[in-house]
């Protein structure tokens, strides 16, 4: 809920989802929407500004695997739909949409020692009052070796690298400039249409 006085939308998040499971397939799928009124700012409810910057967020997303042997091979698809963005320096309002479609699968060498790789491509669309329209894409390709030292600890070595194209949005020109790439969590945004990252970690599940 909001947390805002006379405003029981504003800061408002909520979710469903349901999954099936029969033998080796696996299915799930969920929807998630946060309301936030760009102009009666909230940094108390449930969608604070600061970590939603957007007067409506809408994801979709299903997905669905199946293992046989060691192998395990899943796809999977997310719609989100931002609308009334208010990103600093972006003209009022903007919306954009984005689309994940993702194969990706797991295969046990060994019953510790085990490989995963994904490929990931992702399409957006921008657009709005006082803005250039924009499409943004970009294809993303993990791969890792993973190996268990118990049940709940693990080992790790991944790499990804990613690669931008179209165009996208850019307020202080006023025009649509060239797509670069932003690796989520693991990398600042590149100042080019490529960019690659590694990481080497020790996980413990609690």
């Amino acid at each position: 809920f909001s947390n805002d006085p006379g405003q029981f939308a504003n800061g408002r998040a909520w979710s469903v989802g349901a999954g099936y499971s029969n033998g080796p397939l696996k299915v799930a799928a969920a929807y998630d929407q946060l309301n936030n009124d760009p102009a009666s700012l909230n940094s108390a409810g449930a969608a604070a500004d600061d970590a939603l910057p957007a007067g409506v967020h809408r994801v979709f997303g299903v997905g669905a695997k199946y293992a046989f042997g060691p192998a395990t091979v899943g796809v999977l698809w997310t719609h989100t739909k931002l609308q009334q963005t208010h990103f600093a320096g972006v003209a009022l309002p903007l919306d954009a949409r984005f689309d994940n479609v993702e194969l990706n699968g797991i295969y046990n060498l060994t019953p510790a020692l085990a490989v995963l790789g994904a490929y990931t491509y992702t399409f957006g669309k921008t657009s709005g009052s006082g803005t250039t329209s924009s499409d943004p894409k970009w294809h993303s390709v993990t791969l890792a070796l993973d190996y268990s030292l118990t049940k709940r600890t693990d080992v790790y070595l991944a790499g990804v690298y990613q690669h931008a194209s179209g165009d996208m949005y850019n307020n202080d020109q006023g025009s649509a400039i060239s797509n670069t790439t932003s690796i989520a969590g693991i990398l600042s945004p590149s100042t080019t249409a490529n960019q690659a990252g590694a990481a080497v970690g020790l996980r413990h599940r609690f």
